[in-house]
């Protein structure tokens, strides 16, 4: 194995390794970056709501510092997080109840800053969850924004929006939105662009997006990205201050668009191996060297599932050949895309997975993490 040596960018990929152990069929975990060569990762033990911080070593090797678990009275799913690298605290949420979003304030090892609080209220009558949630941090204006999707045995979808401070206070009620799944946010310009699946009575259902201001107010109309629907996911990219949206397209394909100044930019289409469909991308940007890699999970007509991942050049040029990162049992779940992190220092990506293992007891759903540098060899 190839190693990355604090402070020189060498390509590796490293071999995956567990960063939490469940007999839980539902582990969902999500990463987001700590800054240098740190990682926080979220997702259950033992059916607990668990965080753990992850660094790499300088033989490229993990490092697992110990594990925090919320009170046992915190029941869930971890929906999103988002660093404020600047205090070195992140904002984190889970679906708390029924159809609510709740939310703390942790530090760079996963310990709580203080008691949780609800982020979420009043869903529409018949919502039985909150299904997808995505975070941005706001560094100048010192707040967080907060955006959500609820769904419901015999409810219509529903999009909420709402904004905290960098404490978790509330500045002002939660806000509904006709459109939510996955936004970006530029903090200097407060402009988000959010996308999001919705259904035409002449076209059918599509996949929209739009500018706004996180007042609400729209900057221009909404833009048709594809007449095909399927969970949609934007990340903001500081570098360069342009927006990258990801979703499955005909064909199982995955696609891509970059916009940037408000206005459209180059796409790309990442085709799948015969036999299999692409779902749900995830991306990580890593703006030491303004590279992205997006990682997603390939279902296989035998049953097989495993996640692979693409380096890209804006514009959407790939980079060397696809790295598979998980074999056989990979599992991602489909109500969130967070499952990829980049440092913000140096070209190095965390992804993580639950996958199974089989025992003596049967079988054993664990959350694994494999570290990809820029220059990752593909399998």
């Amino acid at each position: 194995m190839l190693c990355l040596c604090i402070g020189i960018e060498v390509a590796f990929a490293a071999k995956r390794f567990p960063v939490f152990n469940s007999p839980s069929g539902q582990i969902q975990p999500i990463v987001a970056p700590t800054g240098g060569n740190g990682f926080l990762v979220l997702g259950l033990d033992k059916n607990r709501l668990a965080a753990r911080r992850v660094e790499v070593t300088g033989g490229g090797e993990e490092k697992l510092f110990p594990l925090v678990l919320l009170p046992s009275n915190e029941r869930g799913r971890w929906l999103a997080i988002e660093p404020d690298l600047r205090r070195e605290t992140f904002l984190a949420v889970w679906s708390c109840h029924v159809a609510r979003l709740c939310g703390s304030i942790l530090d760079r090892f996963g310990r709580r800053l203080g008691p949780r609080f609800v982020i979420s209220l009043n869903a529409p009558i018949g919502s039985t969850d909150v299904v997808r949630a995505q975070i941005a941090h706001d560094w100048v204006r010192k707040r967080w924004l907060v955006m959500w999707k609820t769904y419901g045995n015999w409810a219509e979808e529903s999009f909420g929006f709402r904004i905290l401070d960098e404490d978790g206070d509330p500045l002002g009620p939660p806000r509904s939105l006709a459109g939510g799944e996955s936004f970006g946010y530029d903090a200097p310009s407060d402009t988000l662009l959010v996308a999001w699946n919705e259904w035409d009575p002449q076209t059918g259902s599509g996949m929209v997006a739009q500018f706004l201001s996180s007042a609400g107010r729209p900057l221009g109309p909404r833009r048709v990205l594809d007449r095909e629907s399927s969970p949609p996911f934007v990340h903001w990219t500081g570098t360069g201050r342009r927006w990258l949206v990801t979703w499955i397209c005909r064909g199982n394909d995955l696609c891509g668009r970059f916009f940037g100044d408000k206005a459209a930019i180059p796409s790309f289409r990442l085709k799948m191996k015969e036999g299999s469909s692409g779902y749900l991308a995830s991306i990580g940007h890593a703006p030491s060297r303004d590279r992205y890699l997006i990682s997603w999970r390939v279902s296989f007509s035998t049953g097989v599932d495993e996640i692979w991942a693409q380096w890209l050049a804006p514009g959407g040029t790939s980079l060397r050949r696809r790295i598979r990162v998980s074999h056989r049992k990979g599992f991602v779940p489909a109500n969130h895309g967070q499952f990829t992190a980049c440092s913000p220092d140096r070209p190095l990506c965390l992804v993580v997975w639950s996958g199974a293992r089989k025992n003596r007891f049967g079988d054993v759903r664990n959350v694994f993490g494999r570290f990809l540098g820029l220059g990752a060899d593909p399998e």
